[in-house]
């Protein structure tokens, strides 16, 4: 489940609204301005749902403190996505040494295959397909020479069974929850008329454990960590 972010989440609404979100399976991440002993509460609250909670706290009126708060908000992802860009160029870097830069390409897909986070999961799977294409010289000169509208709306893919199956499980187990596909095409229905089930989004989420609130854009501002 993603994360939602609500502002003004110490009181009333925004904390209604944090509150149906926690119950709903949503982790979140709470703002709020002089409220902040009701929002480390209502925290601690939703921390007991098994949510994952963060807590700021900023005056959203100066232009500093919205400044803050986003690069406060962001920061850990951009690290982690720092960090795995320059791991996964390393890893490539050693195959390459190792086997040659013609068979790094393939040897790096299947190692990071192995790893169980969502990107290399979907990476596996996408692997898997362009294998089944590759075996099928007939499917790869239609996917190279179709426009991929046409291709998916007049059900073109249902010629070929194996693959319109596993890229149905594909789109089951890794497709967005707000992309669907319906209708009809000459009285059958096509793998482009199947909805489409949604991304497990908990990776891109933001988890600051039980960290306390933090004042962002004063003089001090300044970050309380989890002990």
């Amino acid at each position: 489940m993603a994360t939602a972010f609500i502002t003004g989440a110490g009181v009333r609404i925004g904390s209604a609204v944090a509150r149906a979100l926690g119950r709903a399976g949503y982790d979140l991440a709470l703002h709020a301005n002089r409220s902040v002993e009701p929002l480390e509460a209502l925290a601690e609250e939703l921390r007991a749902l098994g949510r994952q909670v963060s807590v700021y706290a900023a005056d959203l009126s100066l232009p500093q403190a919205v400044d803050a708060l986003g690069r406060g908000y962001f920061r850990p992802n951009i690290a982690i996505s720092i960090t795995q860009g320059v791991l996964h160029r390393t890893l490539f870097t050693v195959v390459a040494m190792l086997v040659g830069r013609e068979r790094a390409p393939a040897l790096y897909d299947a190692l990071t295959c192995f790893c169980e986070t969502k990107t290399n999961l979907v990476n596996g799977d996408l692997y898997r397909l362009y294998r089944t294409v590759r075996d099928e010289p007939e499917l790869e000169r239609l996917l190279v020479s179709t426009d991929r509208r046409e291709l998916w709306e007049m059900g073109m893919l249902e010629r070929f069974p194996g693959f319109a199956a596993a890229f149905g499980r594909f789109l089951e187990n890794h497709g967005h929850r707000d992309c669907h596909r319906n209708g009809h095409r000459n009285g059958r229905r096509s793998l482009a008329s199947q909805p489409l089930a949604h991304a497990d989004a908990r990776g891109g989420g933001v988890d600051r454990g039980r960290s306390r609130p933090v004042r962002l854009g004063s003089a001090d501002e300044r970050r309380v960590e989890p002990p």
